[in-house]
C-alpha cells in the first residue's frame, strides 16, 4: 500500500493558527494536467529522485545542519510522502521523535486545524483525515479527487481545493463536494472575513466567493497562480508561475515585482509589513511593507509552502525532506531524517 510521511514539529514560539500549500509539482492520481504556460504549475508527478526505500538518504543529522527551535508549547505540521511506498506519522515533541500509526494511505497535501485537538489533513485519492490530539482517524464520504490544499475560517467553515476544479466543504459536521464554475485544477485556497479565494493553475488562475456566488479575477497573466494569503480580505497576496506575485485590493489585482522569475508555490506572512514566498531551487523571498526582496537560502530543494507564528517563526517545507526554519535573522535546515517530499505546512498553539 502507498505511504505518506507526515512531521509534526513543536516549536518554541507560536501566533495564530495558518495554513499554506500548494504542492506544485506532485501529482495527484486523479488528474494529470501538464504544465501551464509561462511557469504555471499544473502538478505533474512526485520528483522521480525521491529515495522509495526507506526516505533516509543524507539526512541532517549526518550533513551537519542546523536545528531550528526547541520545542517547547507550540506545534508545527509538514506533511507529504511517497506514493506507493510509505505510510508514517512522526510526532516530535520536548521529549523526542513518535512514530503514530497512519490513518490513510496516500499523501497529505493539505493541512488546517482551529486548535492542537482539531486539525485536518486532506489528500491524494479522496484521502481526509482527522486528528483529535491523540489519533489521526481517516474520515470517509468525500469525492475520490486529488486534494491540493485546505484552510479554514473557524472549525465549522473549512474548505479544501483539487484536481478538475474540484470543492470541499465542511460545516462543522460534514464534509460536502461541488465543482468550481471555472476550469482548471485548483492549487490553494484562502478565507478570511467569510470570503474565500482560490488559485487554480491556467489563465491567470484566481477566483473570489462572496455570498455564495464565485468571481473569476483577472490577473494579466496567462501563468498559473498557485498559493494566496493575506492580512485582511481586502489585502491579499497571490503567487504563480515565473515568478508572478499579484495584490488584491479588494476590487483588482495589481502585479508586484518579487525579484526572482522562479516559480513560486507559497505565501504566508504574520501582517502587512511582514511576509513570505517560496518557491522552485529554494526561493525565498520577503516583503518588509515596501518591497519584496529576494533572500539568500540553504536549500536548492524546490519549496511547496510556508507558515509563520511571528517575525521570527517560520517554516517552509518542500522536496527532500526539506523543512527551513527562520527564527527572525537566517533560514536554517531543520533535520527530519527523511527524504520524502513535503507539501504543506501548518501551526497551531
Amino acid at each position: 500500500m502507498s505511504q505518506f510521511v507526515l512531521i509534526l514539529l513543536l516549536v518554541s514560539a507560536c501566533g495564530r493558527v495558518g495554513f499554506t500549500a500548494s504542492p506544485g509539482d506532485a501529482a495527484g492520481p486523479t488528474d494529470s494536467a501538464g504544465p501551464t504556460p509561462d511557469g504555471g504549475d499544473a502538478d505533474a508527478s512526485l520528483d522521480a529522485s525521491v529515495d522509495a526505500d526507506g526516505g533516509g538518504g543524507d539526512s541532517a543529522a549526518d550533513s551537519g545542519r542546523a536545528d531550528g527551535a526547541t520545542p517547547t508549547g507550540c506545534a508545527v505540521y509538514a506533511s507529504g510522502g511517497v506514493n506507493n511506498v510509505r505510510a508514517t506519522i512522526v510526532r516530535i515533541d520536548g521529549s523526542g521523535a513518535r512514530v503514530d500509526s497512519p490513518a490513510v494511505t496516500e499523501p497529505v497535501t493539505g493541512l488546517w486545524g482551529a486548535s492542537d485537538t482539531d486539525l485536518w489533513g486532506v489528500g491524494w485519492g479522496g484521502a481526509i483525515a482527522h486528528y483529535d490530539g491523540t489519533t489521526w482517524s481517516p474520515v470517509s464520504g468525500a469525492a475520490v479527487e486529488t486534494w491540493r490544499g485546505a484552510w479554514g475560517a473557524s472549525a465549522n467553515d473549512i474548505w479544501a481545493v483539487g484536481g478538475a476544479a474540484a470543492l470541499m466543504h465542511y460545516d462543522g459536521s460534514a464534509w460536502t463536494t461541488s465543482v468550481a464554475p471555472i476550469g482548471g485544477t485548483l492549487t490553494g485556497v484562502f478565507s478570511p472575513d467569510g470570503v474565500v479565494f482560490i488559485t487554480y493553475d491556467r489563465d491567470g488562475g484566481f477566483a473570489i466567493r462572496r455570498t455564495g456566488s464565485w468571481v473569476a479575477v483577472p490577473s494579466g497573466t496567462s501563468a498559473g497562480l498557485n498559493a494566496a494569503w493575506g492580512p485582511a480580505a481586502d489585502d491579499i497576496w497571490v503567487v504563480g508561475g515565473g515568478g508572478r506575485i499579484f495584490r488584491w485590493n479588494g476590487t483588482a489585482l495589481a502585479a508586484a515585482t518579487s525579484g526572482v522569475s522562479s516559480s513560486l508555490r507559497g505565501v504566508f506572512g504574520s501582517g502587512p509589513s511582514d511576509a513570505w514566498a517560496v518557491g522552485v531551487g529554494g526561493t525565498l523571498v520577503h516583503w518588509n511593507g515596501a518591497s519584496w526582496t529576494p533572500v539568500a537560502s540553504p536549500t536548492t530543494e524546490d519549496l511547496r509552502a510556508v507558515w509563520g507564528g511571528a517575525v521570527n517563526d517560520y517554516w517552509a517545507v518542500g522536496l527532500g525532506g526539506t523543512v527551513l526554519h527562520y527564527d527572525g535573522s537566517t533560514w536554517q535546515i531543520v533535520p527530519t531524517g527523511t527524504t520524502d517530499e513535503f507539501f504543506a505546512v501548518f501551526g497551531t498553539c
